[in-house]
């Protein structure tokens, strides 16, 4: 596993950069990831974001994991062309929220990273990965002020 690098620079765009050369959160270990030291940790107190959009976000990813976890296991074609139609709508969502604004341009990078990510997962049907996007999404909303 990957161990999170002692930088003091922009855990946002550390995280995108391991995401870039990895292509995985399962790399990533756990701890790193939502631990009280970790990205989640201190990208939550780095963002220029309120609760509420963060919530809004997160509870977006946590529809399309809803959607995703109950047809993993018997994943059509369909299925996952309705699941990669609401990760794509996510996409101008972010976009939106960033011009006005309302999140940070990084997170919104960062935020696009991960839906690429995992439409990529979709394609494999690697549920592990769609289990860390959100394990890291409910750390984030639980280390926000």
């Amino acid at each position: 596993m990957l161990k999170q690098e002692d930088r003091r620079d922009d855990p946002i765009k550390n995280l995108k950069d391991v995401l870039d050369n990895e292509k995985t959160f399962l790399k990533i270990d756990l701890k790193d990831l939502i631990g009280p030291e970790s990205y989640a940790a201190k990208i939550s107190k780095k963002l220029n974001i309120t609760p509420v959009q963060l919530r809004k976000v997160f509870s977006e990813f946590k529809n399309i994991y809803a959607l995703y976890k109950a047809n993993y296991k018997n994943l059509t074609e369909e299925k996952k062309e309705e699941i990669r139609l609401k990760l794509y709508k996510l996409y101008p969502i972010l976009q939106y929220q960033a011009n006005r604004g309302l999140i940070d341009h990084n997170f919104k990078t960062l935020m696009w990273e991960i839906l690429n990510l995992l439409d990529e997962k979709i394609s494999e049907n690697k549920k592990e990965e769609f289990d860390r996007v959100i394990d890291f999404m409910e750390a984030l909303v639980a280390y926000m002020k």
